[in-house]
């Protein structure tokens, strides 16, 4: 959803938000990279600048938040390995397409979620970047972008999706098709709840066995029906998908 030719660390006026909603939004995103481990940062899309990025990006990237907003584009093109970049634009601008297609009043109901390789430290990173619309310009297009990063829950880059929230609507994109495709995204029984919640605190399968008045077979067995349905090999994974894809 960024464009490929934003100057994101040039700041100009904003024409088409008040002052104080304008501050809202920013204080809000500075609030919340306060209390996430995850980078934050706001793209601008019709100014073409990066009003915020949160302190934390710099874990991520290896950078200052400050060159994150003064590189722009040419930030990710420098970190991101050179196999991946033209797929990423690809992504990124089909993402955008996507959702200014949308109904105008849908167009914040949707997250854009991926995953990429970028260099930091001279080592390579796999990162989950997840994207949604906070505020449209006057014509209804999509006119800030709130981006977190997190490390991906998976082994390799080639998922590239949109979900609806609240929703088993989502779709992913096809690199041979270049477009985007519907699917059924997985959803979780209660007990699968039950167990990954569990799980997350740290107890083992006996243990979640005897708080659900299950055997542990059926845990076993519950948890490899989970890694089926999230493509993981481990309980780890099948919590970061979880927590990242909102199942």
């Amino acid at each position: 959803m960024v464009s490929e030719n934003l100057n994101l660390g040039k700041e100009q006026e904003v024409p088409e938000f008040g002052n104080s909603e304008w501050e809202c939004l920013i204080n809000a995103s500075q609030a919340f990279g306060r209390i996430t481990y995850q980078g934050i940062c706001v793209v601008d899309l019709v100014t073409k600048s990066m009003p915020y990025v949160s302190e934390n990006m710099e874990k991520w990237y290896g950078v200052s938040p400050q060159r994150i907003k003064r590189a722009g584009l040419g930030f990710y093109l420098e970190k991101i390995p050179s196999e991946e970049r033209t797929v990423l634009k690809e992504v990124n601008q089909k993402g955008l397409d996507f959702f200014n297609k949308l109904p105008v009043e849908e167009r914040m109901n949707y997250v854009l979620v991926y995953d990429f390789h970028v260099v930091c430290g001279g080592k390579r990173r796999l990162v989950r970047h997840s994207l949604t619309s906070m505020a449209l310009a006057k014509n209804g297009q999509v006119r800030l972008v709130l981006c977190s990063v997190s490390l991906s829950p998976r082994q390799s880059i080639g998922r590239y999706m949109i979900r609806r929230v609240g929703t088993g609507t989502s779709f992913e994109y096809s690199l041979d098709r270049h477009c985007w495709v519907k699917r059924a995204r997985a959803m979780l029984s209660k007990m699968e709840h039950d167990v990954l919640s569990l799980s997350a605190q740290g107890f083992s399968i006996t243990a979640i066995a005897h708080r659900l008045c299950r055997s542990e077979d059926a845990i076993k067995s519950c948890r490899k029906k989970i890694f089926l349905k999230l493509d993981v090999e481990n309980i780890t994974s099948a919590l970061a998908v979880a927590r990242s894809e909102s199942l």
